[in-house]
């Protein structure tokens, strides 16, 4: 994703917004689709869906805070999911490496293996 592209100030925003609503909507509708494109290919079509849903969520809101916190809400179950994935990831890693580590003990070989062992980040 493009990371050097700089948004308006928020107040600017706002301002436009207050102005017109219509120019508002248009820029950030472009600016998300533009953000969409500029992703590895590889990413693009569940950034599409992602960014599908949050505009059905949106048009079914009746404020722009409840939007906000429906957005919010997507995000943070997001963000379970992956740590979710995460853990069970890790747990499959420290499970393989515990089997290497007694395969490793009952060939007697434990000492070459532990000086190349790396240690992950604590959950």
């Amino acid at each position: 994703m493009r990371t050097n592209v700089k948004l308006p100030k928020f107040d600017t925003l706002v301002a436009l917004y207050q102005k017109d609503p219509a120019a508002y909507e248009e820029f950030r509708k472009k600016y998300l689709n533009d953000e969409v494109a500029s992703a590895p290919p590889q990413h693009r079509a569940a950034l599409r869906d992602t960014l599908s849903r949050i505009e059905i969520a949106r048009q079914k809101a009746r404020t722009p805070f409840e939007a906000a916190t429906v957005a919010y809400t997507m995000m943070c179950e997001s963000a379970i999911q992956l740590r979710t994935e995460f853990r069970r990831l890790h747990y499959a890693t420290a499970g393989l490496q515990a089997s290497l580590v007694i395969e490793n003990a009952r060939q007697g070989s434990f000492h070459t293996w532990k000086a190349t062992t790396v240690r992950g980040p604590r959950l």
